[in-house]
């Protein structure tokens, strides 16, 4: 493993060859990396005796993990506190909930004033001494000891059984990256549901997507989702029988029975979750980079290019154009008919080396196809009480659904689990040979891949 130094100078080197990639433009410069503790003044207050451990020690990884969620969970604990006091009406344990409040802020106070010597500490009790077990008490956030007693509280109070909330629903619309020249890929585009304050949750979970269709591809995904709320479930939603729920996306593209409507959805019926994505992904299809265009000249020489899903560029004769009925695209097998006979050869203006060049084909990189379909496996919520997660997440996963074109792709969660966090991995297609990109925008952006996160619905039993 590369010491902190070792990285930064990486890094250094990596912008000192970025700096003079076209040439020497830059004067080398000298990075120097050396520990605070031998600066000048501190030396002077301990230049007779030696430095205490805690300040010349680092936390270990393990203390970090654990003080890293620690102080999430509380963040997001105290929250919940106080939107339980602001809007719940629960006056008969306004007391009891105000007294964990206060435990909660005083704990934050502790993780904020955290220093060497309370870590080392910390580090010995989750390790535990010879022949004991860890001890996670004081990471009241991790176990969960806290926000326990507020669902405690709530669930036996009778002024807030009339103000439990079900779940609560949320979306949030993501563009799909890269939309091509100059970004080619592979994009990781997190989409994540997110609070108030943008910050990412994982106590969401997915039930269902949107979707904002192009020309030839998806532009925009909407996550779509809800919270478990308060609830107590004696019955499972549709007899305990999982269902699916399928965006025909195929339908949507240019030349498709919904062509020019550009929004669909597909969702769960209500109390049940995504456990599982199927994506169908279509043949390798091929379309016009700039649709009758024409250079200065008049001619289409140059504006006549195809852009296939695999990464495949190639122009169609000087004689033609490229062209189709609603710009649709074409599988590949039939990528011809986008070159369509417009003029005899005289007309075409004279053909450089460098012409001939950019006419050449690329080959084929991956046999990607575009998203024709996205099935949800959805599944009833299992019988049980139901409040604020009280423990440290049970999740599992990345799950990948990878683009093969032609092919069905299917992932499942494990039982008892749903969807909490998806990524969806954009390509633009396509570049040349030569490794430079077109002169055209790409045409396509495909999900080179999509991977999904899962978390146990036993976290949130009370």
């Amino acid at each position: 493993m590369q010491s902190r130094p070792q990285k930064i100078a990486d890094i250094y080197s990596q912008w000192e060859d970025d700096v003079n990639a076209d040439g020497d433009y830059a004067s080398p410069t000298r990075i120097v990396y050396s520990s605070w503790t031998e600066l000048e003044d501190v030396q002077a207050i301990f230049q007779d005796t030696a430095f205490p451990d805690v300040l010349t020690q680092e936390p270990t990884a393990t203390i970090q993990r654990y003080l890293y969620y620690d102080t999430i969970r509380t963040k997001t604990d105290q929250r919940a506190v106080k939107n339980l006091l602001d809007n719940w009406g629960c006056d008969d344990v306004e007391d009891e909930l105000r007294a964990i409040e206060a435990q909660m802020a005083a704990h934050q106070i502790a993780l904020e004033n955290m220093d060497m010597g309370i870590m080392a500490e910390l580090e010995g009790q989750i390790v535990g001494e010879e022949g004991e077990d860890s001890d996670l008490s004081w990471f009241v956030g991790h176990t969960g000891e806290l926000i326990n007693q507020v669902n405690k509280l709530i669930l036996n109070s009778e002024e807030c059984a009339e103000h439990l909330p079900g779940p609560e629903p949320y979306e949030n619309e993501y563009i799909i990256y890269p939309m091509g020249n100059p970004r080619w890929g592979p994009i990781e585009n997190n989409l994540r549901f997110k609070d108030a304050d943008g910050n990412a949750v994982d106590d969401v979970f997915v039930t269902g997507f949107g979707f904002t269709v192009g020309d030839h591809h998806i532009t925009r995904v909407s996550l779509i989702g809800e919270t478990l709320g308060y609830q107590n479930i004696e019955e499972e939603v549709n007899d305990g029988v999982a269902e699916h729920a399928t965006a025909r996306i195929g339908r949507y593209y240019n030349g498709g029975t919904k062509d020019g409507t550009a929004n669909l959805e597909t969702t769960c019926k209500e109390g049940m979750y995504a456990a599982g994505i199927h994506i169908y992904f279509s043949k390798v299809m091929c379309a016009c980079a700039t649709p009758e265009g024409r250079n200065e000249d008049g001619n289409p020489a140059g504006y006549n290019q195809r852009q296939c899903t695999d990464g495949t560029v190639d122009w169609c004769d000087c004689t033609h154009e490229c062209s189709s009925t609603d710009n649709r695209a074409y599988k590949k097998a039939s990528y011809d008919l986008l070159c369509n006979y417009v003029q005899d050869e005289k007309h075409c203006r004279r053909r450089t080396i460098e012409d001939r060049l950019r006419r050449r084909n690329s080959d084929p990189t991956d046999a990607y196809g575009r998203t024709a379909s996205l099935t949800v496996h959805c599944v009833p919520l299992p019988i049980g009480t139901y409040g604020l997660p009280s423990t440290t997440p049970s999740t599992t996963g990345p799950f990948t659904l990878v683009n093969t074109a032609g092919d069905m792709a299917s992932q499942d969660c494990p039982d008892g689990s749903a969807i909490y966090a998806v990524d969806w991995e954009g390509v633009a297609r396509a570049e040349n040979d030569d490794g430079d990109q077109t002169e055209h925008d790409a045409v396509w952006t495909v999900a080179s891949e999509v991977q999904f996160k899962c978390r146990a619905f036993n976290d949130f039993l009370a």
